[in-house]
């Protein structure tokens, strides 16, 4: 890695010497490979997370990830810092994340949106970089006017949630005027019982290095409107950068739908005719992960984790998940139970059905997916066994009791006896059953009246 003396003679990529401040590692490794591709050699380039790493060495240009700017802002690397004027392009995930950086930040020579730039651009963005001298050029009347302008909500606050500045899509939307700034708390635009998981939201934002995202409804007029909140951590003194749009109706029943489906211990999951996994709730995800060690993704096969013979956390193989899964794929409904065991080695019970998903509902050659549903009734099959084990413990002290013991229904009709009342009565079981009790313990005239009190209740 060639860290050299400032190059302000631009010729080509190959002659200059790049840093990359990096985000999430994930994210690093493609904008790693998407430089490289792009003309920068990978000799010629550095990153990093950690400005300490690069402390002593010398950059010609400072690629900085959206996420990682609250790094170079704490450590004062602009300037005369560890970077040594070298001109910083924003790589930004979003294109008004980059506007934005410019507006608040100010000291940002250019930036590029991850995913939208080729060879051509990064070229002459790095020669425009070099020609600016490394001389950061301050916020333009232009950037703060397409800020402005941006038809989407931008906003800023603080750690109590106070807005400290926003653009002109922020007060349309709220339908609030710019006078109303000063002292606005975005918190108490939110729902009441919704307040407590906002903060909470805020909050991890200081934990956090890129970008967290939340619905929350808020009151707009006295309506309440859902929102998609998207919010980072800006710098360290706790200013966190926010963008917002209003959920359309359509989005507002999918929202509804994945809370709905995420709010049941059962597990809820949909294939396509490939046994590809077209959705799936958290439920389920969580008992393939457990099952299985495997985290499994939409567009996943779900025989990939089964296709091991061997393995025994349920009592299906892969063969019969397959027979199983393709009967509902040819039109018939499955329904069946499985057990399987949980990570403290217990066994679980589920019952299982699937419903095949049609085009056209009488026609089960228009087969596309099937729906599968999956109840824990553990619990249930508990239950089931202690009243079945405490009705044989019943049973037993009721069959060796001395004394005698006739359980009849509301009509005086006996329906089981022990041993000990046919002794005393001298009947045997099958001649007391069916009979009237009042009939064999009384005389005439008592079981008459006995025999009419009880029918003149009924």
């Amino acid at each position: 890695m060639r860290e050299g003396k400032k190059n302000t003679e631009f010729t080509s990529l190959d002659d200059l010497s790049f840093l990359l401040l990096a985000g999430p590692e994930q994210d690093a490794i493609n904008v790693l490979n998407q430089l490289i591709e792009f003309g920068i050699k990978v000799e010629n380039l550095k990153t990093c997370s950690n400005l300490k790493e690069i402390e002593g060495s010398s950059f010609d240009i400072v690629f900085c990830m959206f996420e990682s700017l609250a790094v170079l802002k704490s450590s004062d690397a602009f300037g005369n810092g560890l970077l040594n004027g070298a001109p910083v392009i924003v790589l930004a995930a979003e294109e008004h994340d980059a506007l934005t950086t410019d507006v608040i930040q100010g000291d940002i020579i250019d930036f590029l949106v991850v995913g939208q730039f080729g060879p051509a651009l990064l070229n002459k963005t790095v020669h425009q970089a070099l020609q600016n001298g490394g001389e950061h050029k301050k916020i333009s009347k232009d950037l703060v006017k397409i800020f402005k302008l941006t038809p989407t909500m931008l906003f800023f606050i603080d750690s109590d949630s106070n807005v400290q500045k926003a653009n002109n899509f922020f007060f349309e939307t709220l339908q609030i005027e710019e006078d109303d700034l000063p002292g606005l708390r975005f918190s108490s635009l939110i729902t009441p019982q919704y307040r407590a998981e906002f903060n909470n939201f805020l909050a991890s934002l200081d934990t956090k290095s890129d970008r967290a995202e939340i619905d929350v409804p808020i009151v707009i007029n006295g309506n309440s409107e859902w929102i998609n909140l998207s919010a980072t951590n800006y710098d360290h003194d706790r200013l966190y950068f926010c963008s917002g749009k209003i959920i359309s109706l359509e989005q507002d029943v999918n929202l509804l739908q994945s809370h709905v489906i995420n709010s049941t211990n059962d597990l809820i999951w949909v294939i396509d005719d490939d046994f590809r996994l077209m959705l799936a709730n958290k439920s389920y995800l969580n008992k393939m992960n457990e099952l299985y060690g495997r985290h499994y993704s939409i567009g996943d096969t779900v025989l990939s984790a089964v296709s091991n013979t061997d393995n025994k956390a349920t009592n299906l193989n892969s063969q019969q998940w397959r027979q199983t899964y393709g009967a509902a794929l040819q039109g018939i409904e499955q329904h069946y139970t499985i057990s399987t065991k949980d990570i403290a080695n217990r066994t679980l019970v589920h019952n299982i059905s699937m419903y095949p998903i049609k085009k056209v509902p009488t026609d089960d050659s228009s087969v596309v997916g099937v729906a599968c549903f999956a109840e824990d009734i553990t619990e249930k099959r508990a239950i089931e066994k202690r009243i079945q084990d405490s009705e044989r413990r019943y049973s037993g002290l009721f069959q060796r009791m001395n004394e005698g013991f006739i359980y009849s229904d509301e009509l005086g009709t006996i329906l089981s006896v022990n041993p000990g009342i046919c002794k005393i009565l001298g009947y045997r079981e099958q001649d007391l059953v069916g009979q009237k009790g009042y009939e064999l313990l009384h005389d005439k005239e008592t079981a008459t009246k006995l025999r009419n009190n009880i029918a003149s209740r009924k």
